[in-house]
């Protein structure tokens, strides 16, 4: 998620924010709407109008640009991919992020995104948590969200892992975000606007009683950033195009309890969409 990310909730002790360098408290470009819901409120954007023409060709990507968004992708699947191999209990949040680090330079990247989140357990529930010295323990769930630049694109996902069984109201919690997550995907298509897309996936989590602990907008735009336009917000009037390329990561945080947030990249298309993220969705257990 974002990191700016969409969350400009105060930052608690150990929290993070995506390409951000501010200092606890509301990331610059991050704005708290209404709802609670906190978004991200882009500096580019503005009512100058020759700006938003030049936003919306910025936002709208060529194959050539979503190929190397492709490639970003398919780098950071094959480190997760790896990074799970040395989850185990007694590994440390900060062992797992400087893993991450080091494997997309390996095999090819030119940096991460952004610092990788990691957070295991009850730090589940700080949705940008930065990783810790804390060590994962058995029947924990394990939130990782990374990313890295390739050519000057980026990439960013998050899959939230169980190491051992978990209890049912972790896997509950799991389930929710699970299928609020792929009922977003099967919405997705041009030229619905990002508030009527990031409703799909909240309807859903709160039908279920957990809408409160959503506390950030369903996802944005990708590319050249990591966090462009369009905003896929309770907010966002913004208008999806064939080109846009997007994220779609809804999340419930419960203070005591844990975290998930399930967080794939998706390129907008004619009447549909092109799924870029090739990782499953089923709860993976190690």
């Amino acid at each position: 998620m974002k990191r700016s990310k969409d969350s400009g909730e105060s930052s608690p002790a150990g929290a993070s924010f995506k390409n951000s360098a501010e200092p606890p408290g509301l990331p610059q470009g991050l704005a708290l709407g209404s709802t609670g819901e906190t978004s991200v409120s882009l500096k580019c954007r503005n009512s100058d109008s020759s700006d938003s023409i030049v936003d919306a060709s910025v936002s709208v990507k060529d194959e050539s640009e979503i190929d190397l968004i492709r490639k970003a992708v398919s780098l950071t699947e094959k480190v997760f991919l790896e990074v799970l191999n040395i989850i185990r209990e007694g590994v440390s949040e900060l062992d797992l992020a400087a893993e991450i680090g080091y494997l997309h330079r390996k095999y090819g990247a030119e940096a991460d995104a952004f610092e990788p989140i990691v957070a295991s357990g009850e730090r589940g529930a700080l949705p940008h948590a930065r990783a810790s010295a804390k060590k994962i323990r058995n029947r924990e769930l394990v939130t990782i969200d990374l990313g890295c630049r390739y050519r000057g694109y980026h990439s960013d996902l998050t899959r939230t892992v169980a190491l051992g069984r978990i209890n049912p109201e972790r896997r509950r919690l799991y389930t929710v975000v699970r299928d609020a997550q792929q009922l977003a995907l099967d919405a997705a298509r041009d030229g619905m606007t990002g508030k009527e897309l990031d409703g799909v996936a909240r309807r859903h989590i709160k039908s279920r009683n957990l809408g409160r602990f959503f506390t950030h907008s369903l996802g944005h735009g990708l590319g050249m950033q990591v966090h462009e336009n369009p905003r896929i917000s309770s907010q966002s009037n913004d208008i999806l195009a064939p080109g846009n390329v997007i994220t779609i990561e809804p999340g419930v945080y419960v203070p005591g309890v844990g975290g998930v947030r399930i967080e794939d990249d998706v390129v907008i298309r004619n009447r549909g969409h092109e799924l870029l993220t090739t990782i499953p969705k089923e709860l993976i257990t190690l």
